[in-house]
């Protein structure tokens, strides 16, 4: 072993392991029991301190622990090159980032097989309640189901809620768009031809589109589905055949689905829509409904980008009325021209709309309609979307929508389409002849999408985490002055440009922002701005988000879509769930998919810490087993008050970068406690609890011609940590990144660890906020007694203010009581009462309630003291 530079006995530390969890965990080198083998694999046998166990380990992940005897403690710090290279490299100082991805389940495999997806689209025509009989439209739906490959997934448009003859059939239904959906009445406008065409029960029912899925022997299931609006809120007017009033609502029903016994894809996001159109509506075309269709199909592609992942496939399938103009003249049963002559052109409507619109010919308007009924393919194509080959025909059918039959997918892949006979399952009245109807069948090849991190090579940015950060959080405790509330907002947005703006001129390129923060548009037009004006590059920026909900899937993608549009961005640098540790295990996935979506370049978790010092790093590495895609950044409050030594190491260890919030300990939360006590506490107490006024900080700053907060920062660096203070005063924001004209000595490092106390800024904040009786948050124990010995100090004459405590209190009462006087003798008893519950006299009220409790408490003690001294 001496050639590794190991012996027997030998403590190391675990370093570089595919098994995140286990690095950083320290074992004892065992002696070699076969030299010559382990030689040749260049493997040492380590007994683990945490669990007693025997590892076989490479040499190469295994890092000697130099002995700590007798050698001062440093600190945390990372020695005189580290120290050096932050000198040199100033503020463009970046700490390397792991990449994401870590685990490859199909490594070395072979590519999985592509998997096969049976789609089959059904236009019911209102008439589904009245098949030829329930026998005949069993065996006819049998007969098209399973003639070729059985059809995964049934899409059915213009069906009538309550149709069960599929279900019948051994099809589950998935989704129905009853919630949005009106009566067969309302879809034909009340027109008395059409409703005389239908079934006499159907015309009161509701009109809905429907997506089945085989109940069994079927390889795919449903992840998620639901249901969306893409109609606009119009309203037709002036139309013949008494067509008139609100737009009938259109609706797309969607699911989301993946190969079962598989979470990991590939996904399919199947899309069943029916637009507007049809004999009664297409009488619009010229003015009212002339760009309807487009932003309808525009709406559906809508719910697929924003709610599909980014290798998800999507299918829109079925008799949509998404016409290609390629095929336009080939559309039979009737023809297209035939359709137009015989029912379009026949409407006074269309040709009122022609001659305000210029369209003096009838081949103008000919034209104008096939640009109409063709602006949905034109939509999908534009979107990059690609028809599948197979159906040569079209039909017209449907008073609702002019069916074209299609198939089209949001990518290239292997697909085939065709026509399945339906002749026979329904009649369209009694005495009637069978109507002809036809549905069709898509075949797809779906293939796994091997390459999940394509995204992320068109995400240009920073490959280094910025050891210097800004905080951009405001709170009310940040302001100097009271402001009447209709300033507030105003004064919010000014100072958070302000401070963003003077954060970018001193050189800061990391911005910290989160979902629960009232200034984070401010921050986000600003950051706009400023990349639009060409002052700074969105690659050269680092942005941070948290998200603090995370209930769902839904939910996190709702709190991603906020951060995203309240940012102006597309992607963040660094995601961060703030959720309570408990909870992570679950909701960590849903953040990996907002990593492969693209939408995060690296993720960050936080609040483990919090746990307590025992617990932390044991629960912290069993959460790191379950990820797929670890966390990069851990963010935490450290600062030398709260040095979090456990986790510190512990992402040392794991090769994760510690972003330290609150690095200062956070002044104006510590003072929002402070106010709760007296002058004489707080004047005790800020120097052990507040960053900046600590005596030991101010001291060692004097000697390096630095403040207090450049000293806590430097510290910060030179553990290795990235610092994200907050300011919003712009001698304060340039101050916190001049941390480079000095340097910590090792013994300075370990004097200013010794400071700490276990002071949680948070925490502190909340106790400023019980109601009732207030108690100090939890500290270490040493702190927590200094505390105590402060609050419990009985202060005589001339002690800590202007006054004796007992003096001040009586001045204080006396002052209270005067305008509580002032008080009843302006208003009467009851409005007394009233005043008493107001918000201006509430204060009052309590601030003398206290302080005559503190006067009697005093009283009590002075008593007991004379009484004892008596001989």
């Amino acid at each position: 072993m001496d050639e590794w530079g190991l012996s027997a006995g030998d403590v190391v530390e675990l370093r570089g392991l595919s098994k995140l969890e286990m690095n950083g965990q320290r074992g004892t080198v065992l002696p070699l029991e076969f030299p010559e083998q382990a030689k040749a694999l260049g493997r040492l046998a380590v007994m683990m301190e945490a669990t007693g166990k025997r590892l076989s380990l490479k040499v190469e992940n295994l890092v000697k622990v130099q002995s700590t005897a007798g050698a001062a403690k440093t600190g945390g710090d990372l020695g005189e090159e580290w120290s050096a290279l932050l000198n040199e490299r100033g503020k463009s100082m970046g700490l390397p980032l792991r990449c994401p991805e870590r685990r490859r389940r199909h490594r070395g495999a072979e590519p999985e097989p592509p998997r096969q997806l049976v789609l089959m689209s059904l236009n019911l025509c209102h008439l589904s309640a009245e098949p030829r009989g329930d026998e005949i439209g069993l065996s006819r739906l049998d007969a098209a189901t399973s003639t070729g490959s059985v059809p995964d997934i049934i899409c059915v448009q213009e069906s009538l809620e309550g149709f069960d003859l599929l279900m019948r059939s051994g099809y589950t239904k998935l989704i129905s768009s009853a919630v949005k959906a009106q009566p067969v009445r309302e879809m034909v406008y009340n027109n008395c031809d059409t409703l005389q065409n239908l079934p006499a029960d159907s015309a009161d029912k509701l009109l809905v589109n429907e997506l089945y899925i085989r109940s069994e022997g079927s390889q795919w299931e449903a992840v998620e589905s639901g249901v969306e609006q893409i109609s606009s809120d119009l309203l037709l007017a002036g139309g013949d055949a008494n067509v008139t009033g609100p737009l009938a609502t259109r609706s797309v029903v969607w699911a989301r689905l993946r190969p079962r016994e598989s979470s990991e894809g590939p996904f399919v996001f199947v899309l069943n829509a029916q637009l507007s159109g049809g004999a009664l509506e297409d009488q619009f075309f010229v003015d009212q409904l002339a760009h309807e269709r487009g932003r309808q199909l525009e709406r559906v592609l809508e719910v697929f980008r924003q709610r599909s992942g980014e290798s998800d496939l999507g299918v829109v399938l079925g008799a949509a009325g998404a016409l290609s103009s390629a095929c336009a003249d080939r559309c039979v049963d009737p023809p297209l021209s035939v359709y137009f002559d015989d029912v379009v052109a026949n409407y006074h409507r269309v040709m009122e709309d022609a001659v305000s619109a210029g369209l003096r010919t009838t081949d103008l308007l000919e034209q104008r309609f096939c640009e109409y009924l063709c602006a949905p393919s034109e939509a999908l194509v534009a979107q990059g979307w690609d028809f599948v080959e197979g159906l040569d025909g079209f039909a017209v059918g449907s008073s609702c929508g002019f069916l074209a039959e299609h198939l089209a997918t949001s990518r290239h892949i292997p697909a085939s389409a065709e026509r399945v006979s339906l002749e026979g399952f329904w009649r369209r009245g009694d005495g009637e002849a069978p109507e002809r109807c036809s549905a069709i069948k898509g075949t797809l090849e779906v293939h796994p999408q091997v390459q999940q991190s394509e995204e992320h090579a068109q995400r240009v940015g920073l490959v280094e985490l910025p050891a210097i950060g800004f905080g951009t959080c405001f709170m009310p405790e940040d302001l100097n002055e009271r402001v009447a509330e209709s300033e507030f907002r105003k004064m919010v947005d000014e100072l958070s440009e302000s401070a963003v703006l003077a954060a970018l001129s001193a050189g800061v390129r990391l911005f910290e922002s989160g979902n629960k923060q009232m200034n984070q548009q401010s921050v986000g037009r600003t950051l706009w701005t400023a990349v639009a004006a060409g002052i700074v590059s969105r690659p050269e920026l680092f942005i941070a988000g948290r998200i603090p909900r995370c209930k769902d899937q839904a939910e996190v993608r709702r709190e991603v879509d906020m951060l995203l549009r309240e940012l102006r961005m597309d992607y963040v640098d660094l995601l961060v769930m703030d959720i309570p540790p408990e909870r992570a295990p679950q909701a960590w996935p849903w953040l990996e998919e907002v990593y492969r979506e693209g939408r995060a370049r690296y993720l960050g978790i936080t609040n483990f810490d919090l746990l307590g010092p025992k617990v932390c790093v044991e629960v912290f590495r069993d959460f790191l087993a379950l990820t797929e895609v670890p966390p990069a950044v851990y963010a935490m409050e450290v600062h030398p008050l709260n040095n979090n030594e456990e986790m510190a190491e512990c992402c040392r260890g794991l090769g994760i970068q510690v972003m330290a919030y609150s690095p200062l300990g956070a002044p104006h939360k510590m003072e929002a406690f402070m106010k709760i006590l007296t002058r004489s506490d707080a004047q005790d107490m800020r120097p052990l609890l507040k960053v900046p006024d600590s005596s030991v900080l101010n001291d060692v700053g004097q000697r390096h011609g630095a403040s207090a907060a450049q000293v806590a920062l430097r510290w910060n660096l030179q553990r290795g940590h990235c610092v994200v203070p907050k300011s919003f005063d712009p001698a304060h924001i340039l101050e916190n990144t001049e941390l480079f004209h000095f340097s910590l000595s090792q013994r300075e490092m370990s004097i200013l660890a010794g400071l700490h106390k276990g002071v949680r800024a948070e925490r502190f904040l909340g106790q400023s906020h019980v109601q009732g009786k207030k108690a100090l948050p939890k500290m270490t124990r040493d702190a927590q007694d200094a505390c105590e010995a402060i609050l419990s100090k009985i202060r005589g004459p001339g002690s800590g203010g202007e006054g004796g405590a007992e003096e001040q209190m009586q001045q204080e009462l006396a002052e209270l009581y005067r305008q509580q006087e002032v008080c009843q003798a302006k208003v009467t008893s009851c409005e007394y009462q009233a005043a008493a519950a107001s918000s201006a006299l509430r204060p009052w009220c309590r601030a003398a309630r206290a302080c005559a409790s503190r006067w009697a408490a005093a009283s009590s003690v002075r008593r007991r003291s004379a009484r004892a001294r008596r001989p």
